[in-house]
C-alpha cells in the first residue's frame, strides 16, 4: 500500500482514505481504519480531525498528535 502525508493525515494514495484511530480510543493496540467520506472534502471536514492526524516520531513509529 503507497500511503503520503497531507495535512497530518496518512493517505492511501490510490484512493485517498486516509487513516483513523477507531472510535478515537487511543489506547495501545487500538484498531485502526482506513476511511473516506462522500467525497475528498468531506473526508477532511471532521470537526476536530481527532483520531485522524499523525506525526513520525524520531524512531520511524508513528503517533496520533490529538
Amino acid at each position: 500500500m503507497e500511503v503520503h502525508f497531507d495535512n497530518q493525515c496518512i493517505v492511501r494514495s490510490e484512493d485517498n482514505d486516509i487513516l483513523d484511530v477507531d472510535c478515537w480510543g487511543f489506547n495501545e493496540e487500538q484498531g485502526l481504519n482506513m476511511l473516506h467520506g462522500r467525497n475528498d472534502g468531506e473526508t477532511y471536514r471532521h470537526s476536530d480531525m481527532k483520531g485522524r492526524k499523525f506525526k513520525v516520531n524520531n524512531d520511524g513509529t508513528i503517533s496520533p498528535t490529538t
